[in-house]
């Protein structure tokens, strides 16, 4: 009854990966009983673009296995059981019904009928994506999934997120499956290490590209965690809870129940210690920022343990309160529907003290600085399903409606000065407060039709999409300026009533014809139309009565309208000892409309037709399993948004106006980008790099006006010192990116060793007081880690990364700058005598070329004590302290076309608390 209600509520069913056979199979022990429970997985042996294909079942009490639709192709069979020899064999699935007969798993190490295979690299390539064994990567019985990847090599994390080959990794699945949405860091925080057999990484194409093999440029960096056979009947998790000096608390907990293909997965948590294992959904861009900055970098923060178009965001700057709740559900119902739906829940209260320093690129050298109080809580909820389900061996639907609420609270309370560089003459002082009240919800929903035909090759598809967002919000600024020269003090308080709105509709028909055994056609239309509103209203509480202010007031509406239709050529051949080659062109011809109109002050519109050529190719060869070469090239348009185009201006700081530009224009990309992989099996050796260029036409970049003496803009009194920026179009936007990182096993010392290096440079065009000022930045970076592999008793970790940026402008060449972070650190957790376990971990960051109000040197120690209690040692009692040296802070720099800035940012300091942790732990251990 609740899965045909679930059905009915959303409407939908779904599908997976498109399939014409069945295969069935027998495991029996050598006595010829069944064995029930068994582990089977189906891995393809040549995948492009995607995961392998990979499915996974448990025998019934018969001893059968069977999988249904698979794709005609050569694969790999495993068979897992607790006290047998693994099984591994190759087998061709065709067409209609195949028999792998009755497989016999034998215990200890004798001899099978079948091919036995334990392949031993730590490092494996499978088409485009990178398999990492984690047996291979020593951690301790408590690591968590992100202390497993921390050690292996091209992947990096930090506080900003999860970083693999370079590229921000945006989602994470468990055994193929979603894990909570899209949100990367639940998974790999909450899932203990000691579960996972292997870590795959790659890029995953949109769920239309899968199905056709032809990639669209819609890919997403993704990490697919493998869980090991024995806990796909199990029940694991932890609780933990702890208190100390300063009122400092944690509590939580995780508990994972498996069951074959169903599985719950329940997280909790409760803090005031800076602690967040997840990432923040923001829909309405607020999260981070004051009344005048969008999204900073950052520097140390709380407690490890704790990004985009996918609005996930990592941990924020100052001292959080966190309390979040989540539910994740997986099922196969019957044989033909898989389900995955999630919920999450999460309330952050943040209080940020932010100093801020920044040098402006202009003739006069200005500089601002800013002392800044921000108090803000922000609150999601977030609901999302995937319902796959297949009619029959040719046909299936996939459906994934998600929905997403936010609100967000605020105030934000700063004191500013504007300085001439020259003689340090101060030029003006503010002191303003905003109180900002936001409410936004998001709905979308995607529904993906797909048909094989009988013709091997030949199919046809259709992805509808729809989308609709509503956020309402209301906002009270109140601000004193102080202009030095006349002394003069002027006042503004307003109330700002801000309404934005809007849906999209969008298809995208597909429809492949082969052409011979190793090629074929693709043919493609589509079509999108996105309508978005924006009401601002200002009302001006100085007067006697409430007045509307056509100065800071304005309604637009934005239509943008899309027709693409293309061709693209696909060849593939695979020669022997797994060799592959690939390569597709193809080029699209799209013609866009942007419409924007303005009803109030004044009735205004524009309207622009863009015709484009989209051209798109890949090339790429596979020389068995040890290496791959891929080159790629795409071109693609972005549209303006609303918040671009909407020519209101935004008066949160009186200094610092801002201005949208209903005159701008879509930009043309060009991604050029070269990718290598080398594995060397059984030497322990690995090697990766890349090369991304993009240049941008009619990039959308920003034009400055920084006021040298008091002026109207828009209207507006700008008073000297003050800025006022608008985006517009301009040309010559350039970047290039360079990495390469390699990995090699130690004997000698039994590590891991990961050594990476890279390069990139941004030409950054912009305007300041209507003349061109071209920015160009140039970094070079590096990084050592040397992970043990001693032993899960003695886990240590050794690191150091460094950068060392340049960057250069045409208008000042006097505020050229250099500037150099290094971060040097380990870590250590041992356990020694009866349960007994000390941890620790020391990070000294060093910066050269920032503010002198900046202190650039500091060291943060954690350490904690711990005795294992209970039977297995399933619980622990620790003493920890945090920040033992009291130096912790946050830094970042911020470059722009128009400004050099540094911040600091209070973060969490010392502490010391004594926890309690409580290990879960029921597996199902075979016969």
């Amino acid at each position: 009854m609740m899965r045909t209600l679930l059905l009915i509520l959303f409407t939908m069913i779904t599908t997976s990966v498109w399939a014409q056979g069945v295969l069935m199979g027998k495991l029996v022990q050598e006595q010829k009983q069944p064995l029930e429970g068994a582990n089977v997985m189906l891995l393809s042996n040549d995948t492009l673009g995607q995961p392998p294909y990979q499915k996974m079942t448990v025998t019934n009490e018969r001893g059968f296995f069977r999988f249904q639709e698979v794709p005609e192709g050569n694969y790999q069979l495993l068979m897992t059981y607790m006290g047998y020899q693994r099984l591994q064999m190759s087998i061709m699935v065709k067409k209609g019904f195949n028999n792998a007969k009755v497989l016999e798993m034998v215990p200890d190490e004798k001899t099978l009928d079948v091919v036995v295979v334990e392949d031993q690299s730590a490092t494996t390539i499978q088409g485009d994506t990178v398999q990492f064994k984690a047996s291979s990567f020593q951690t301790n019985p408590d690591a968590s999934a992100e202390d497993l990847i921390r050690k292996m090599p091209g992947i990096a994390v930090d506080q900003e997120g999860v970083k693999a080959e370079g590229e921000t990794v945006r989602k994470v699945l468990v055994d193929g499956k979603p894990f909570f949405g899209d949100d990367p860091s639940i998974a790999l925080k909450n899932l203990p290490a000691e579960i996972i057999d292997k870590i795959q990484v790659f890029d995953k194409l949109s769920e239309q590209s899968e199905f056709t093999g032809v990639d669209d440029g819609n890919t997403t960096k993704t990490i697919n965690i493998i869980t090991k056979s024995e806990v796909k009947q199990s029940q694991f998790g932890n609780l933990y809870g702890g208190y100390g000096t300063d009122s400092r608390y944690k509590a939580g907990g995780t508990i994972n129940i498996f069951n074959g293909e169903q599985r719950i997965s329940i997280i909790g948590m409760s803090n005031n210690v800076s602690m967040q294992n997840f990432a923040t959904e923001d829909i309405m861009g607020v999260v981070g920022t004051s009344s005048r900055r969008r999204g900073r970098g950052r520097g140390a923060g709380g407690p490890r343990g704790g990004a985009s178009e996918n609005f996930m965001i990592g941990q924020q700057e100052g001292i959080a309160t966190t309390h979040a709740f989540g539910v994740n559900y997986n099922d196969q119902w019957g044989e033909k529907t898989e389900v995955s739906g999630s919920y999450f829940f999460n309330m952050t209260e943040t209080n940020s003290d932010q100093q801020l320093f920044r040098t402006y690129l202009n003739d006069s050298g200005q500089r601002y600085e800013e002392d800044n109080l921000l108090q803000s809580t922000n609150a999601n909820h977030r609901l999302s399903m995937r319902i796959d389900h297949k009619f029959n061996e040719k046909t299936s639907l996939l459906i994934r409606p998600r929905v997403s609420l936010q609100q967000y609270n605020a105030v934000d309370n700063l004191t500013g000065t504007n300085f001439l560089e020259e003689n340090n003459i101060m030029l003006n002082s503010i002191v303003n407060e905003n109180m900002k009240d936001r409410l936004g919800v998001q709905l979308n929903n995607d529904m993906l039709l797909r048909h094989r035909f009988e013709k091997r090759g030949r199919t046809i598809s259709l992805n509808l999409s729809t989308a609709a967002n509503n956020q309402e919000g209301e906002e009270s600024i109140y601000a004193e300026q102080l202009l030095e020269r006349t002394q003069e003090m002027i006042t503004t308080q307003q109330q700002v009533l801000q309404t934005n709105g809007g849906y999209t509709l969008s298809g995208d028909l597909v429809y492949t014809e082969p052409v011979s055994k190793n090629s074929s056609l693709m043919f493609r239309y589509q079509s999108s139309y996105a309508h978005n509103t924006s009401e601002r209203e200002t009302y001006d509480l100085l007067e006697e009565s409430e007045v509307l202010d056509s100065l800071y007031s304005n309604y637009f509406d934005n239509d943008y309208l899309t027709h693409k239709g293309g061709i693209a050529f696909n060849y593939r051949k695979r020669g022997e000892n797994r060799k592959f080659s690939m390569l597709m062109l193809g080029v699209d011809y799209q013609r866009a409309s942007l419409l924007s109109e303005q009803t109030y002050p004044l009735i205004d519109a524009n309207e622009y037709q863009f015709d484009n050529l989209l051209p798109h190719a890949r090339w790429m060869i596979r020389e068995g399993r040890n290496s791959m070469l891929m080159l790629s090239y795409r071109t693609r348009t972005n549209a303006p948004s609303i918040t671009q185009l909407q020519n209101v201006v935004d008066n949160s700081n009186p200094q610092q106006l801002s201005s949208g530009n209903a005159n701008l224009e879509q930009a043309y990309s060009h991604s050029l980008n070269f990718r290598y992989r080398n594995s060397q099996l059984g030497q322990g050796q690995s090697l990766f790099g890349f090369v991304n260029v993009t240049l941008d036409q009619n990039h959308i970049g920003s034009s400055t006006v920084i006021a040298e003496e008091d002026m109207l803009i828009e209207g507006v009194a700008l008073p000297a010192g003050g800025t006022y920026t608008q985006p517009i179009n301009v040309e010559g936007y350039f970047n290039a990116r360079a990495l390469l990182n390699y990995g090699v096993a130690t004997e000698w010392i039994k590590s891991n060793i990961n050594l990476t290096t890279g390069a990139s440079y941004t030409h950054s065009p912009g305007v300041i007081n209507d003349e061109i000022n071209e920015v160009n930045t140039k970094a070079m970076n590096y990084g050592v880690v040397v992970a043990s592999n001693i032993s899960p008793m003695v886990d240590f970790t050794l690191s150091t990364t460094g950068e060392y940026s340049i960057a250069k402008n045409t208008l000042q060449p006097v505020l050229d700058n250099n500037y150099y972070k290094q971060t040097t650190g380990g870590s250590l957790n041992y356990i020694f005598g009866k349960g007994f376990v000390f941890r620790t971990d020391l990070n000294h960051i060093w910066y050269t070329g920032l503010s002198d109000e900046l202190n650039q040197n500091f060291l943060i120690w954690n350490a904690s004590l711990g005795k294992k209690l209970f039977k297995d040692q399933r619980g622990e009692l620790r003493l920890e302290v945090f920040d033992l040296l009291n130096q912790n802070q946050a830094l970042s720099r911020t470059i722009s076309d128009a400004y050099l800035e540094d911040t600091r940012t209070n973060v969490l300091t010392q502490y010391f608390m004594l926890t309690f942790r409580y290990k879960l732990s029921h597996i199902k251990t075979g016969i």
